[in-house]
């Protein structure tokens, strides 16, 4: 028995003795296959990002009010923003007085030849 334990205990010497000298060698690793990339490494941080919801629709003023002037024309001047408070007396809007300073001068013509 006693020469068994010692064949045992050899055998188990040499078996740690192969299995430890193998991952000590000094043969290079293999090089990569190809070029080699870099890569950007970046921290994951936790932030609150607002949640933005989109709608497809039409948007309708509470109170729509229709302005109108006396006489027909153009307009020529627009003194307000969309939106824009305004109050009783406020001027919103001109006309182009153009057209009827030409219809005015017509009629004049039109009196001067009934005068004749």
């Amino acid at each position: 028995m006693n020469k068994f334990t010692k064949v045992i205990g050899l055998v188990g010497l040499c078996s740690i003795l192969a299995f430890g000298t193998t991952g000590c060698t000094t043969a290079k690793a293999a090089e990569p296959a190809g070029p080699v990339r870099s890569i950007q490494v970046q921290e994951i941080e936790e932030t609150s990002m607002p949640i933005t919801q989109h709608y497809i629709g039409v948007v309708d003023a509470k109170d729509q009010i229709e302005y109108s002037f006396k006489s027909s024309g153009r307009l020529g001047e627009i003194h307000v923003e969309d939106g824009q408070a305004v109050t009783k007396g406020d001027l919103i809007a001109k006309l182009d007085i153009q057209d009827l300073n030409f219809q005015a001068e017509a009629a004049r013509a039109q009196y001067a030849a009934a005068q004749l």
